[in-house]
């Protein structure tokens, strides 16, 4: 068991903070409807910390984009107990505690396959919740889970769903990609289908323009590496003329 969890820990922080999270089931629909989802995050969040204190990790905390967001998550806690109503901002502070965790622990602890099946997870996740989002669309299931605004999947609200399929679109696009096998191929446009299906159920403006430019930017990123590719093409050319030219001169 100790063998498992020092080889498989980053993964299971992983998993738990960014893939499970969105398949916790929520009791009530209220201001708090994120806290039971948000407790599944925190314990993925504790199981990576622990991990981290006893095996250790592959980098230093004292990057300045960790140290700028620990900053910044430290304002808004004080901000947050200085208020009239500290547990107004619950939600919002442990969101971005996670958020802020999970940020530390891929630069300073996650190796690059365990990132890799944290995205995979992801994007699996995402597939399933855009299909019950749809299936809550045409009028199906929509007693499953408790919501306030359907279609939402499992996640209480259709913008908020909305917000976490378009977060995770990138990373399925990235899948899809960079799948060598077909059936991976296959699986990963599948979920994407999906997920750009739900978000147009959802009706939610902000995430519609989220896909637009979401799609304009793995267009000038394709744009851009076929350029570089056709000018390291075009340089290797005329290096190998200039060889030429220098033999026979």
């Amino acid at each position: 068991m100790n063998t498992f969890f020092k080889a498989n820990w980053g993964t299971i922080a992983g998993i738990l903070s960014v893939a499970i999270v969105p398949l916790a089931f929520v009791d009530r629909v209220n201001r708090y409807v994120l806290l039971p989802e948000l407790a599944v995050a925190c314990v993925g969040i504790l199981i990576g910390y622990v991990g981290w204190l006893l095996y250790g990790g592959r980098g230093e905390i004292r990057n300045p984009a960790v140290l700028a967001a620990i900053g910044f998550l430290l304002v808004e806690i004080l901000s947050a107990l200085a208020g009239h109503s500290p547990s107004l901002s619950l939600v919002p502070v442990l969101t971005d505690f996670v958020y802020v965790s999970l940020m530390v622990l891929v630069v300073v602890g996650l190796t690059r396959p365990q990132i890799e099946q944290t995205v995979s997870a992801a994007a699996l996740v995402c597939g399933v919740v855009s299909l019950l989002g749809l299936l809550q669309y045409v009028d199906i299931g929509r007693q499953w889970v408790p919501t306030s605004g359907l279609p939402s999947g499992t996640l209480g609200h259709r913008n908020i769903a909305a917000a976490y399929v378009v977060g995770t679109l990138p990373l399925i696009i990235w899948k899809a990609y960079s799948a060598s096998v077909r059936s991976r191929n296959l699986l990963w446009t599948v979920c994407g289908a999906l997920g750009f299906a739900f978000v147009v159920a959802t009706r939610s403006r902000a995430a519609w323009l989220s896909v637009v430019l979401t799609l304009a930017f793995f267009f000038f990123l394709s744009v851009a590496k076929k350029s570089n590719q056709s000018k390291a093409i075009t340089f290797k050319h005329f290096r190998y003329r200039l060889n030429q030219s220098r033999r026979h001169g």
